[in-house]
């Protein structure tokens, strides 16, 4: 009642001013019938929203719940994070424990490629609180499908394991002799690639795999990835202090890294190898003068305070040095003590200098591997939020779009109001593109990768672009021959070229300057890689925000003037292409480089494109929980010539299709709803009539949905949101 009180305090402002309007209105047009359509429409609108408000009330209520599922889930990632120890499996066992626990599943398991990535080989499994490290082997030769989906998909999500194409290969010696019905295997990815599986398995009964139970299972997969990587750097490690005491040992027996110091006079002291390293030649210069201006001027400070303290208590000392980049750029870790006594009535430094660059690398890889796993983690929340977001506006953006297309066919060339809905459209056309990019930072978006020539991406970007640029901008744009075709979605790299100079531009603003576009033929490692550099000569970007440029939602732009997705999404959209993106600023110069790595293929010879749906009959059940999303596209389907039976959830349609006798020519219904999913609906009705076409409406896009659409036949996806010309088209294909 409370929330109901919220929600009609939310809608009474909003009436009264209807009220009123309506009063100005009746002055101005005089026309009772007029007023009384206004009247009526104006009710339904407040009825609409007031039933949005209580729906929204009951969302937050379940969004509370899914909330407090994600922090458990959350808190339990990051204690798992902090498990250390010298034993790998054990812990790997503990991540499994968890694993298996919070997804409710009985068995979970490790699997690692072999060398030849012939097959995989079990590491741990965890077996309903027993563990076990005994090997198991599976070949890709005596199960092709699995591995040929392992490289496809990466995931594999078996809801029914033993009908699922990737593995129902197992049934006969693996999945009934274990009682398993369902699998969830997520790949593990070590330096960029796929080094194996965590592999989840239900018992007794099959399964439908969440997205947020696919998700935790990518986390856990991440931290058995870091926990291996870790264990590598520990046995790396390991072999460092086993050399460490080799030397130390030579050290003993043969003063190598050496070092004494006497204060009086100032004479420095090194052993042969020491000197060797440390790039001492007979330049002139006093010792100590001459050591220290081989050392990182940053070093300095610590290093001189170190030595204060020493002298004073008299007690060892421990600090770190780096040379120069010019005398080779190690790191040594100095040891040593102040001694003053008969031996050293002058007072010395004695000790020893060891190299430890190979220790500090590796400490730095470590820092590395826990900030990308931080980042993994926020990037996976951040990604998973802006999903739901595009999905819920997709949703609003639907009759927006809908009905402002059929208002505008409706109405002549001359209409006063035209101009006004031409600007909704507008508007909501600018919308729908920041969905769109919202959804390739969620990574929902459809990728269709074919071998592209960048410079094409370029021109269709300038097309778009000059028109907006003021005339203080002046583009250059140099094509160096050469270059290579990349495999690329062709508007995702208009996109990223767009995004870039929009940007470039935004800095050069109000003065103006040049915007240079570079395309050239280049390498990186040893591959073959397409650059793409845009330049501007702007501002700049200080060091403190090149750190976070890439950062979701961070911007340098004054409030209205940016998002801060641009080059997240840039990055995101170059990452997932294999490519990479640097930046380098100074002061009244930045520069933007993508890189790309090349492709032999051929581009593919485009399909012709489809005609016009028209004018067609024929009888549609049509489902979604929306009302406002299912009258416009039951608007849309009565306007192309189809009978539309509306329900508001997949129970009632499959109610209706159980008990009628009515002939349906196709099924279009909605991905997420309540009780019922789009995909459970379809699955139940083609147990009734297994050759009924079926479109699927979904606010994430297709590959959100095409993992589940495996073995169902005339099912496709139709993207929100919808306009009357996009399901003409798909209506068309399905039917006709």
């Amino acid at each position: 009642m409370v929330a109901l009180g919220v929600v009609w305090i939310s809608v009474q402002p909003i009436i009264q001013y209807f009220f009123s309007a309506s009063i100005n209105f009746i002055s101005t047009v005089q026309k009772p019938e007029v007023f009384f359509l206004a009247s009526i429409f104006a009710l339904f609108a407040i009825y609409q929203l007031y039933e949005y408000l209580v729906d929204n009330e009951r969302f937050s209520q379940k969004a509370s719940s899914e909330s407090e599922r994600f922090g458990r889930r959350q808190s339990i990632l990051l204690e798992l994070s902090k498990l250390r120890g010298p034993n790998l499996n054990e812990i790997l066992a503990l991540i499994l424990k968890s694993d298996a626990e919070e997804l409710n599943v009985a068995r979970t398991s490790i699997w690692l490629f072999n060398d030849d990535r012939s097959g995989i080989e079990s590491l741990v499994l965890y077996d309903q609180g027993v563990v076990s490290t005994e090997p198991v082997q599976l070949l890709a030769k005596d199960y092709p499908a699995y591995f040929s989906a392992l490289d496809i998909n990466g995931i594999i999500t078996a809801d029914d394991a033993r009908t699922h194409p990737a593995t129902r290969e197992f049934e006969p010696d693996y999945l009934q002799p274990n009682n398993i019905f369902a699998l969830l295997d997520v790949p593990i990815r070590i330096d960029g690639g796929v080094q194996g599986i965590i592999c989840h398995e239900n018992l007794k009964s099959t399964r439908h795999w969440t997205e947020e139970d696919q998700d935790f299972a990518h986390s856990i997969a991440d931290l058995c990835a870091l926990a291996i990587s870790s264990e590598k750097q520990r046995q790396t490690e390991a072999e460092l202090q086993e050399s460490r005491r080799h030397l130390v040992d030579a050290q003993n027996t043969g003063e190598f890294g050496s070092f004494r110091w006497d204060l009086k006079p100032d004479l420095m002291l090194w052993s042969g190898q020491v000197m060797t390293q440390l790039g001492f030649t007979n330049d002139g210069l006093p010792q100590t003068e001459r050591f220290r201006s081989r050392i990182v001027e940053t070093y300095l400070p610590q290093y001189d305070d170190v030595l204060r303290k020493a002298f004073k208590d008299e007690k060892p000392f421990r600090t770190r040095l780096q040379l120069k980049p010019e005398f080779g750029g190690q790191y040594f870790e100095v040891r040593g003590s102040y001694l003053n006594n008969e031996r050293f009535k002058g007072g010395c430094f004695e000790g020893t200098v060891h190299n430890i660059t190979e220790q500090v690398e590796a400490e730095q890889e470590k820092q590395r591997l826990e900030e990308q796993l931080i980042q993994s983690q926020k990037m996976e929340s951040i990604g998973t939020l802006a999903g739901g977001i595009a999905h819920d506006f997709n949703n609003i953006l639907t009759p927006i779009l809908g009905y402002t297309d059929v208002a505008l066919a409706e109405l002549g060339p001359d209409s006063p109001i035209r101009p006004t809905l031409e600007e909704v459209l507008h508007g909501s056309l600018r919308a729908k593109d920041l969905v769109e990019q919202i959804l390739i930072f969620s990574r929902r978006w459809d990728e269709k990768t074919e071998p592209l020539d960048l410079e094409d991406s370029i021109q269709s970007g300038l097309k778009l672009l000059r028109p907006t640029l003021p005339s203080s901008i002046k583009i250059e744009v140099d094509i160096t021959p050469g270059h290579k075709l990349v495999e690329a979605d062709s508007t995702q790299m208009v996109q990223v070229l767009l995004n870039l100079c929009t940007n470039a531009w935004h800095s050069m603003e109000p003065a103006g300057g040049l915007l240079s576009i570079h395309l050239y033929p280049t390498s990186k490692n040893g591959t073959e890689m397409t650059a793409v550099s845009v330049s501007d000569t702007g501002i700049g970007i200080d060091a403190e925000a090149l750190g976070r440029i890439f950062d979701p939602f961070f911007t340098t732009k004054d409030v209205g003037k940016g998002t801060g997705l641009g080059l997240s999404v840039v990055h995101g959209i170059i990452s997932k292409h294999g490519g990479e993106i640097v930046v380098d600023s100074k002061p009244g110069a930045t520069t933007f480089t993508i890189f790309m790595p090349t492709t032999d293929k051929l581009p593919s010879v485009l399909p012709p494109p489809i005609e016009s749906a028209g004018q067609r009959e024929g009888s549609i059940l049509l489902v979604d929980d929306d009302e406002a999303v299912a009258r416009i596209l039951e608007s849309m389907l009565s306007d192309l010539g189809y009978r539309a039976d509306v329900h508001l959830s997949g129970n009632s349609a499959l109610a209706s299709f159980q008990r009628s006798d009515r002939q349906y020519d196709l099924l279009l219904t909605d991905l997420t709803m309540p009780s019922m999913s789009g995909i459970e609906l379809t699955h139940k009705i083609r147990e009734i009539d297994p050759d009924l076409p079926v479109l699927i409406v979904s606010g994430y896009g297709e590959a959100q949905v095409n993992s589940q659409l495996i073995g169902l036949e005339h099912c496709h996806i139709v993207t929100k949101p919808i306009i009357k010309a996009d399901l003409a088209t798909a209506l068309k294909k399905e039917l006709h």
